[in-house]
């Protein structure tokens, strides 16, 4: 089973959803970074985040869909703390760490760079989507918040993904139920995604 999701993973590198992220990539280029900045920026104008746009809070960060761009989301500091500050950078520079050792990842969700907020510094990430173009669940969501969600499938889903991370190696930010979405497939399984590296 492990093989098999290993199999699908491999054949997508190649799909439209491939090409999709390097387009995604290429539009949110850095630029070089500046003295004085904590990381670089890609955008001059900020972006305004209200919370019509908020999609999940967490303990570091907060996740807003990005206000014209519905191919990406937009994470911002929670709070003042060294650690809420801070996360936005060490998630960016462990991305690159697991590109770098492992090339392209179809399990995660990809940082594409940085950009200026009413809310503070945003990390700029692809949006998960289900195939249907709703925005995928985190199996947290899944299991706490949907009756008629399928307990086993899931189960098995996160086995399988769990076994790819520690037989490839990826090490990722923080692994929890909460940071990891499951994108339903229109044949109604699921594809694992990593969104918090």
């Amino acid at each position: 089973m492990i093989f098999a999701l290993v199999l699908i993973i491999d054949q997508q590198a190649g799909s439209k959803e491939h090409r999709d992220v390097k387009k995604l990539m290429q539009r949110f280029t850095l630029r070089e970074h500046q003295p004085g900045m904590h990381a670089p920026l890609t955008t001059e104008t900020p972006l305004i985040l209200n919370d019509t746009l908020l999609i999940n809070r967490g303990q570091l960060r907060h996740c807003y869909r990005h206000p014209t761009d519905p191919g990406v989301v937009v994470k911002v500091p929670s709070g003042t703390r060294k650690d809420q500050l801070a996360a936005n950078l060490k998630e960016y520079r462990g991305y690159h760490d697991l590109i770098r050792r492992h090339g392209q990842l179809n399990c995660i969700s990809h940082c594409l760079g940085f950009s200026a907020t009413n809310r503070g510094q945003g990390l700029v990430c692809e949006c998960v989507r289900n195939e249907d173009g709703t925005i995928a669940k985190t199996i947290w969501d899944i299991i706490v918040y949907q009756d008629d969600c399928d307990l086993d499938s899931i189960l098995k889903v996160t086995r399988e993904f769990c076994s790819y991370l520690i037989e490839r190696d990826i090490r990722l930010f923080d692994l929890n139920l909460k940071n990891i979405a499951l994108s339903r497939q229109n044949n109604d399984t699921y594809r694992p995604v990593a969104l918090d590296l």
